[in-house]
């Protein structure tokens, strides 16, 4: 069941993705249809799931998720990142690399590899203020709190 994600309590689980390539704006509608479809569907131990996919500066997609349940079953995780695989290929972008960090820059985002960070950081390029986007929040409450933080403010902090 679709909802708006600032109507969803902060426990609701959060999964967040993201590419190096712009996505556009015919990019985000098939998004926002594949997700509509999904969302219609999507289901925990037989449960509607409350649930938003939105595409976020033009390289992150964040899908979040509620259920009145303790936790929600492993089938209905699996289905998201089924559908992320989805989008992956129609799409033709890469969603799922981990280890392809963000950084804000002065006009754009800025993508790293995680092996290149303490390059980054050495040559000045990544500084302890920058903007780092931490697609590891698991829930609302963390996106809000520490999606956008400071590199020194992440679990980056051990490179400072």
């Amino acid at each position: 069941m679709k909802v708006a994600f600032d109507k969803l309590p902060l426990e609701a689980k959060v999964w967040m993705y993201q590419t190096n390539s712009f996505i556009t704006s015919e990019m985000e509608s098939r998004i926002n249809q594949f997700g509509d479809e999904f969302l219609m569907n999507w289901e925990s131990h037989g449960i509607p799931v409350e649930g938003s996919i939105d595409v976020l500066k033009g390289h992150f997609i964040r899908i979040a998720a509620f259920t009145d349940e303790p936790s929600m079953c492993g089938r209905a995780q699996d289905a998201q990142v089924n559908l992320v695989k989805q989008l992956e290929v129609d799409l033709h972008i890469q969603l799922m690399d981990r280890l392809l960090l963000a950084f804000q820059g002065l006009e754009e985002l800025n993508f790293v590899e995680m092996s290149n960070v303490a390059d980054g950081i050495n040559s000045g390029s990544i500084k302890a203020e920058t903007v780092f986007y931490n697609n590891l929040v698991g829930s609302k409450e963390e996106f809000v709190a520490a999606w956008e933080v400071s590199a020194s403010s992440s679990w980056l902090d051990r490179f400072f």
